[in-house]
């Protein structure tokens, strides 16, 4: 009975010992950051990064205790890009400062410098002390045989207080790989314009090309008694630019309602969500109006 009692008490005194010299490397290694966050998921951070710089020139992450957000609009207002990367999902993550900070980059600028980054890659994100005025970015590879730092310069930029549309209701559930199979489908047809319309069951992408020919793809099931919410009516292009959203999980949220932007929801694999409004061409002529 003793030594088994004493056998317990080793295996909890050396987990104890060993959770805290865990806890004391992690520690020692982020001590000189202001921020810091690791994550394997490096490849979905590539895909985030480019349907950024796919729609927004310049923009602000906002880093807090809580993780990653941003929100903000491509130059036009056309489009909206909101996500939130939380901490605890991430395999590492420290931020120093008590308020937010802000992370001011060119995406284009960002993109080219995780452009490298492969399916299974780790990536770390950090501001050293001393060296606020830089981004660094170290691409680890899961063999380890080459790990690559970059720094992107940081601006002065802060965030903007954006409302988000409220209202939505039905969403449709559409494979990610079927959605850019269709957009890339629609897009070749030459066709300006892409119309979607949906039910409480299906949405329906389609694309005239001036008269000569047509085609609609449609996602979900049919339902007859579905009365039809509405009719957009997009720009290829703008469709076309948030294609990349498609690629950070398996599966889209589509939300459409009156008088609203059409919302692609997602998650952004497993760190957090994003969503993506998207004005109609009804939309964008009343925001012409009222200015």
């Amino acid at each position: 009975m003793t030594k088994i009692i004493f056998k317990n008490e080793f295996k909890r005194i050396l987990y104890h010992k060993i959770m805290t010299s865990v806890t004391s490397m992690t520690s020692s290694v982020t001590a000189n950051y202001l921020f810091f966050c690791k994550t394997s998921e490096g490849y979905i951070m590539k895909i985030l990064a480019e349907l950024l710089q796919n729609n927004i020139k310049n923009g602000c992450f906002v880093v807090s205790k809580k993780g990653i957000t941003l929100r903000m609009t491509d130059s036009n207002r056309k489009i909206l890009i909101d996500f939130e990367l939380i901490a605890d999902n991430f395999a590492q993550f420290k931020c120093k400062a008590n308020d937010n900070m802000s992370i001011g980059l060119n995406f284009s600028h960002f993109y080219k410098m995780v452009k490298s980054i492969k399916k299974k890659d780790s990536v770390v994100f950090f501001i050293e002390e001393g060296k606020e005025t830089e981004l660094g970015i170290k691409v680890i590879p899961k063999e380890k045989n080459r790990i690559t730092t970059s720094y992107v310069k940081i601006q002065n930029l802060q965030s903007l207080d954006i409302e988000l549309p409220q209202g939505y209701q039905h969403s449709i559930i559409v494979p990610s790989n079927e959605y850019m199979k269709m957009i890339k489908d629609l897009n070749n047809m030459g066709g300006n314009m892409i119309s979607v319309s949906s039910t409480s069951s299906q949405v329906r992408f389609g694309c005239n090309s001036n008269g000569v020919y047509s085609r609609d793809i449609i996602f979900g099931d049919e339902d007859h008694d579905d009365k039809e919410i509405r009719l957009q009516e997009f720009e290829t292009e703008q469709l076309t630019r948030i294609t990349k959203v498609a690629g950070l999980s398996t599966q889209i949220q589509i939300y459409q309602s009156e008088g609203l932007p059409i919302l692609f929801k997602s998650n952004v694999g497993n760190l957090g969500k994003i969503y993506v409004y998207v004005k109609d061409k009804t939309l964008q002529e009343d925001g012409v109006d009222e200015q």
